[in-house]
């Protein structure tokens, strides 16, 4: 995800990241939240990119559908304060600012943050789901191993 906010020229940036308002949140915090939003997707067999129905399911599904909706949701605000929700747009933008306003861009674009939608392409293919596949298989092995961690703890008390 942090490849995304630091290309912004891929070919295919619009089909995998849109524009959002969030002052609230850093992009690194931001990043995290979605990494687990669809981690939590995928452990319950969902879309990584929910459209806008309701997820049926579990809780946990639920609840990480509603949160990326709410997320994707600020992209109103971003279009509203500056005119898009394209990351290929701002890429262009910034490419024409004099050196002054380059230099100003964080006070510029403080609040705008880059929502992943659930989509890396690399050579025309969608390797994203792959890489929520791996990060799902060592999360699980991290709950196991510290799973055991505390079996073992309980057994020599």
């Amino acid at each position: 995800m942090c490849h995304l906010t630091q290309h912004l020229e891929r070919p295919e940036i619009d089909r995998e990241a849109t524009l959002i308002w969030l002052p609230e949140l850093t992009q690194g915090v931001l990043n995290a939240l979605v990494w687990d939003i669809h981690l939590t997707l995928a452990k319950h067999g969902k879309p990584l990119c929910p459209d806008r129905r309701p997820v049926s399911g579990p809780p946990p599904a639920r609840v990480a559908a509603s949160a990326y909706a709410a997320l994707k949701d600020r992209g109103l605000a971003a279009l509203t304060r500056i005119g898009t929700t394209s990351p290929r747009d701002l890429a262009e933008a910034l490419l024409r600012l004099s050196p002054s306003s380059y230099d100003r861009r964080a006070e510029l674009l403080g609040g705008v943050r880059l929502l992943p939608l659930g989509r890396f392409l690399w050579n025309g293919r969608d390797v994203y789901p792959q890489l929520v596949e791996t990060l799902k298989s060592i999360s699980k092995r991290q709950n196991l191993s510290a799973a055991r961690r505390l079996q073992e703890k309980d057994l020599t008390q």
